[in-house]
C-alpha cells in the first residue's frame, strides 16, 4: 500500500481540492472552518472522510474550535471540557465498552499483553453508544465517529503526541492508524491488486481528457460511460498508478501483486528428496527426529572407537618394530 500526503495551512488555499483526497486531517484551530465551509460538507456528502483532533500548538483554541461543531452535529459539542492530568498521573481506556471487533483486537489484553494506552490530556466529548468508539475509565468519550451524509467524520479528543498520550510508543499505533485511514463508506477502493480495474467518477463535461499512467510510464487515455464513470484496462503491472486530468492528479493508488503469488506450492517430500543436494539431508515430518539424531550419534561413537583402535594398533606396531631393531 502507498499514499500521498499534502499539508495546507487553510482549506481556503487556492490549490486545495478536497475531492482528490481519501482522508482529510484537520487539527484544532482550523476546525472552525469546518462548520462554515460548504466544500467540506459537500466532501462528506460525496463519501469523504474527515478526521479532526486537538491542536498541540494553540491549546487555548481547542475548546472554542471543537465547540464550533455544535451547529453541524447538534450533539452538545458546545459543552466539552479539557481534562489535563498533572503530577505524572494518567487515565486509561475503558476496554469493557469497546464494541468494534477490530478495535477490540488492538486494545484488549486477550490479543496481547499491555494493550491499553495512557492519556495525560484529552477533551471530553459528547458520549453515546451510537457513535462513541473509545472512552476513558471515567466514562468520558474521547473518540466519536459520526456518519454524515455518505461520509465519515471522526472526532478524536486527544492529539497523537507524547504530551497527550503514550499511544505512539505502542506496537498497536500503526495498526490503529491503518484502521483510522482505511475506514470507508463509499469512496473508491484504494486497496488494489493486479487483475483489478480502477473505476473513478469524474464529471469533465467532455472538455478535459482523463489519463492513466502506469508504473512503467505508459500513458493511456480513459473513456467514460454515460454515467461519467472512467475505467482503466485490467491492471497488469504492480506499483504506483496515477489518474490525471490534464496536469492535475485526481487519484494515486498502489497496486499490489496477487496474494496467490505470495503462496508457494507445497513440494512433495519425494520430490524434495530427489532434488536435494548431497550435503543436505531432508527430514520427513513423519520421521522420528530423535531417533535419527540418536542413530547419528551412535555412528559417530563407532567411528571414534575405530579411530582409537587404529591408534592403539599403530602404537603397538611401533613398539614391536623398535624392540626388534634393538635386539
Amino acid at each position: 500500500e502507498s499514499f500521498t500526503s499534502s499539508y495546507y495551512n487553510s482549506i481556503h488555499e487556492m490549490s486545495f481540492s478536497a475531492d482528490q483526497y481519501d482522508v482529510i486531517f484537520i487539527d484544532g484551530y482550523n476546525i472552525l472552518e469546518l462548520s462554515k465551509d460548504s466544500k467540506l460538507e459537500e466532501y462528506l456528502y460525496n463519501g469523504g472522510h474527515i478526521i479532526i483532533m486537538p491542536s498541540q500548538i494553540r491549546l487555548d483554541d481547542n475548546l472554542s474550535s471543537f465547540k464550533s461543531l455544535y451547529p453541524l452535529l447538534d450533539l452538545h459539542y458546545d459543552r466539552i471540557s479539557l481534562v489535563d492530568i498533572a503530577d505524572e498521573s494518567f487515565q486509561m481506556l475503558d476496554l469493557s465498552n469497546i464494541n468494534d471487533s477490530t478495535l477490540g483486537k488492538l486494545f484488549l489484553s486477550t490479543f496481547g499483553k499491555d494493550r491499553n494506552i495512557k492519556l495525560f490530556k484529552y477533551l471530553s466529548l459528547p458520549s453515546s453508544p451510537a457513535f462513541t468508539l473509545l472512552q476513558s475509565k471515567e466514562g468520558l468519550a474521547i473518540w466519536n465517529r459520526h456518519q454524515i451524509h455518505s461520509g465519515i467524520l471522526d472526532v478524536i479528543g486527544f492529539n497523537l503526541n507524547l504530551n497527550w498520550t503514550n499511544f505512539p510508543l505502542k506496537g498497536t499505533f500503526l495498526p490503529y492508524i491503518n484502521f483510522l485511514i482505511y475506514s470507508k463508506n463509499s469512496k473508491d477502493n484504494i486497496n488494489l491488486k493486479v487483475d483489478d480495474n480502477i473505476y473513478i467518477y469524474q464529471n469533465t463535461n467532455g472538455y478535459d481528457r482523463v489519463y492513466h499512467i502506469s508504473p512503467d510510464g505508459a500513458k493511456n487515455i480513459l473513456s467514460n460511460d454515460k454515467n461519467n464513470i472512467y475505467k482503466t484496462d485490467i491492471l497488469k503491472i504492480p506499483g504506483y498508478h496515477t489518474i490525471f486530468i490534464q496536469d492535475s492528479i485526481i487519484l494515486s493508488s498502489a497496486v499490489n501483486i496477487s496474494k496467490d503469488e505470495l503462496v508457494s506450492a507445497i513440494l512433495p517430500y519425494t520430490d524434495m528428496k530427489n532434488r536435494s543436494l548431497k550435503n543436505i539431508y531432508v527430514l520427513s515430518i513423519n520421521d522420528d527426529i530423535g531417533k535419527g539424531i540418536q542413530y547419528a550419534q551412535i555412528g559417530i561413537e563407532i567411528w571414534r572407537y575405530i579411530l582409537y583402535l587404529i591408534a592403539i594398533l599403530l602404537i603397538i606396531e611401533m613398539l614391536i618394530s623398535n624392540g626388534i631393531r634393538k635386539s
